[in-house]
């Protein structure tokens, strides 16, 4: 999905490593955070490993284009039913 945001804030690069279950091996996770507004909505979204990784600093305050794909997640709480959210990636943004 395209959608026209404002930028209201870029978070750093973040990278954490992780136990795969897929390799099981060691392995880095790459995020970058960023918190988007489109008209009264805020929503916040993740660039993921190497998209986060290539991604420059952005301009505060200005539109872009943002290219955004979002999940429905769940999580399993001990002793209780699983909990849902959504999961917000965030592909490209491009200044208008």
């Amino acid at each position: 999905m395209e959608l026209i945001v404002r930028l209201e804030r870029q978070d750093a690069l973040i990278e954490r490593q992780y136990n795969s279950k897929r390799t099981n091996q060691v392995e880095n996770f790459a995020s970058m955070g960023f918190l988007l507004r489109h008209g009264n909505d805020t929503l916040y979204a993740e660039m993921v490993q190497d998209t986060a990784r290539r991604q420059g600093k952005l301009e505060q305050g200005q539109l872009y284009v943002a290219s955004i794909s979002f999940s429905a997640m769940s999580r399993d709480v001990e002793q209780e039913l699983p909990r849902m959210y959504n999961q917000v990636i965030l592909s490209k943004l491009v200044k208008l």
